[in-house]
């Protein structure tokens, strides 16, 4: 689905166009994705055409996070968006910033969409056991691990973290110091387009 751009201090999460299909998938290439992540051995033209497809799909954002110099640093998204039950999927996060900055606040961002304008009651993250780095960014944000028999996706080994309103409420001023030293981290707050 499309929405309106969610801006912060050092980044702006954009709703992904088919202009974006290179950018995407060749983020999913890097080795770093790839360690931890199942590979995408699609074509440039199926990405585009996913994304124009996704672009329409109910219940599904993806997002490519710019810096305030205008250039792509990563990708991420909320999907299978249940509002019945007031949970979704949220990840697909592949980040490329130099600012480690970058990061925490597009994870932030993504997580106070999911919560204040989808009105969702918690979000759930897969990540690969041993993505320790990933799994320490995850809690952080107050995400908590659920322990229970190890789970696979396309044999890919995975965890679930939960996150709800409430951890991320607790946890959000310790993520708003790291990112700018102040507690005054505005978001959703956008300059109109031109």
């Amino acid at each position: 689905m499309i929405t309106k751009d969610i801006c912060g201090k050092f980044v702006t999460l954009r709703s992904a166009t088919e202009l974006d299909a290179e950018f995407a998938l060749n983020i999913r290439r890097t080795p770093k994705a790839l360690k931890f992540m199942p590979p995408l051995n699609i074509s440039i033209e199926q990405q585009t055409a996913w994304i124009k497809k996704q672009r329409e799909l109910e219940g599904d954002y993806f997002f490519i996070a710019w810096n305030k110099f205008e250039k792509r640093v990563g990708v991420l998204g909320v999907y299978d968006v249940d509002s019945g039950k007031g949970g979704a999927e949220i990840g697909r996060i592949v980040m490329q910033g130099i600012n480690p900055y970058e990061s925490l606040e597009s994870w932030l961002l993504l997580l106070e969409f999911s919560f204040e304008n989808l009105k969702l009651n918690e979000v759930v993250a897969y990540v690969h056991p041993q993505n320790y780095r990933a799994i320490r960014f995850y809690k952080f944000f107050g995400g908590i691990i659920q322990e229970n028999n190890p789970n696979v996706i396309r044999s890919f080994p995975f965890k679930e973290i939960h996150f709800n309103p409430e951890n991320l409420r607790v946890h959000k001023p310790l993520v708003v110091k790291k990112i700018i030293s102040s507690k005054e981290l505005k978001i959703f707050e956008c300059l109109p387009k031109i």
